[in-house]
């Protein structure tokens, strides 16, 4: 992903952190979630992201599509 970010010219504003034990922390530098997921049966991040007040976009697969 990191060599896709760079190819496209994004590297600057784009950042892979990883495994995040306290997914709230990191959630205070966006200004909005995207989940481009094609398949997330549960996906949490999207309700963290509303518990930290951020908009989401999302795709209609199954976890999101249940919210």
């Amino acid at each position: 992903m990191q060599h896709l970010a760079g190819s496209l010219g994004i590297a600057d504003r784009v950042r892979f952190l990883g495994w995040q034990d306290d997914p709230l922390s990191p959630m205070q530098l966006v200004d909005l979630l995207v989940v481009p997921s094609r398949r997330e049966p549960l996906d949490n991040v999207i309700v963290e992201a509303w518990m930290a007040g951020y908009p989401v976009f999302a795709t209609t697969a199954d976890g999101p599509l249940a919210y």
